[in-house]
């Protein structure tokens, strides 16, 4: 966990999003084939993970560290748990 997300009892944007860090440098491939869709469980875990609910605001203290691949994954896992096709759910 990063320095900054557990000063303030918080994630990292990888494990919150479920995005695999590993993957944040390709920035060409296809994200939504790379990344694919939640199982039910892991849906359920990311809706209680980031209280889906009730999510208006997410802060992202290094967004110089931020690419492409990173902001199109949230986008999608945003998508997905809140269930619609709006931009970032």
């Amino acid at each position: 966990m990063g320095t900054a997300a557990s000063l303030m009892d918080g994630n990292t944007f990888c494990t919150t999003f479920d995005v695999p860090p590993s993957e944040s440098k390709n920035k060409k491939q296809d994200i939504t084939a790379k990344l694919g869709e939640l199982n039910p469980g892991q849906l359920l875990a990311l809706e209680m993970r980031i209280d889906a609910k009730n999510l208006c605001l997410v802060i992202i203290d290094k967004v110089s560290m931020m690419t492409p691949f990173l902001l199109a994954g949230m986008d999608q896992r945003l998508r997905q748990v809140k269930g619609n096709d709006h931009p970032f759910g």
